[in-house]
């Protein structure tokens, strides 16, 4: 028998609270042109309608479960409902976006064809007005990676961190944790699971369609937890690069990714300005949390190029200048960066 016949797919599907999205989501998984799916729906302690749209669906199809637990965030959701997996591989959903028709039937074809243990595909990102204006996903000149390669290139900004548009053997997701009660839950898990493989494959069709959401930590105004979070998500990437001893070139790729996340940051902090009661803490937490990091990376022997000295000293210049005259400087430099953000959290 071929792949595409023999190999059961789990659709792992976390929710809370998106009775508006959820059909699309469910509709989507059950439409797959690749015969054997099961999907996993797991209920975050929602308290909407979305609980019985769940149970509606696991009462009327077989291939799927319905887990309802206390809320506890995506990250303990998606482990709870990877102890239900029983298909060989696994693809995460979340439930207000939509995967292809042909999603599954084609990730398992190029896996096949690749001889790899892990695909990535593009996806394309939705407005509001569910106008699509970007696709986005991966940019490389080949099909497949090493695995510590797909790391390289995920924290370089050549793979989308997410855990969506990617097929995994369900054999090596269930040795890996998300972290739960954590914002950017899915770059350690992706890291971790490429560090797991000999290589990850590419195909190059958007599959998966991924829809704006207010509830996008993007768009959402920022809080402390975010700054917090990242900066404890940053400490486990650093972690798994000692733990599989994967030495100076991961250690300094996870170390400038995550000066870029105190940039976008930045970013952020000054557009929700006006929207947050607290923003003078948040300013002091942001400036603590460069200085816990440049202490870190000192007591790592680590040294930052003269671009990324120039760059931390510019994030860190509210400390000697107003955060007006800080912005100004930053954002002329960075305009590009400052556009993204400015569009992402409008689109």
């Amino acid at each position: 028998m071929s792949l595409k016949e023999q190999s059961l797919v789990s659709i792992v599907i976390p929710f809370f609270n998106v009775e508006l999205y959820l059909d699309r989501a469910i509709q989507s998984a059950l439409n797959q042109t690749h015969p054997l799916i099961e999907i996993i729906l797991v209920d975050d302690g929602s308290t909407d309608q979305s609980g019985q749209i769940g149970t509606g669906y696991a009462e009327q199809y077989e291939q799927i479960q319905l887990l309802s637990i206390p809320n506890g965030g995506p990250g303990y959701a998606r482990n709870r409902g990877m102890e239900l997996v029983t298909g060989e591989y696994l693809v995460f959903l979340d439930a207000d976006d939509a995967l292809e028709p042909n999603m599954v039937e084609v990730m398992l074809r190029e896996l096949r064809r690749q001889a790899v243990q892990g695909m990535v595909c593009k996806f394309t990102l939705y407005d509001k007005k569910l106008n699509a204006f970007r696709k986005t996903g991966w940019k490389l000149d080949t099909d497949q990676v090493a695995g510590d390669q797909a790391v390289i290139e995920m924290y370089n900004g050549c793979i989308a961190s997410t855990i969506w548009a990617k097929i995994y053997q369900s054999d090596i997701v269930k040795t890996i944790r998300f972290p739960e009660g954590l914002w950017f839950e899915d770059r350690p898990f992706a890291m971790e699971y490429f560090l797991n493989v000999e290589k990850m494959g590419f195909v190059d069709a958007s599959l998966i369609n991924i829809y704006a959401r207010d509830t996008s930590i993007t768009r959402q105004t920022i809080t402390a937890k975010r700054i917090e979070d990242l900066h404890h998500i940053y400490k486990m990437e650093i972690e798994l690069v000692d733990k599989y001893q994967k030495g100076a070139l991961m250690e300094a790729t996870i170390i400038n990714h995550h000066l870029r996340t105190f940039l976008e940051s930045f970013f952020v902090l000054m557009l929700d300005q006006k929207e947050v009661d607290n923003i003078e803490e948040l300013q002091v937490l942001y400036l603590d949390y460069i200085r816990q990091f440049r202490n870190h990376i000192a007591v790592r022997n680590y040294t930052l190029s003269a671009k990324k000295t120039f760059l931390l000293r510019l994030l860190e210049s509210p400390k000697w200048i107003p955060w007006s005259w800080s912005f100004f400087l930053i954002s002329n430099i960075k305009r590009r960066t400052y556009k993204s953000i400015s569009k992402l959290k409008l689109s």
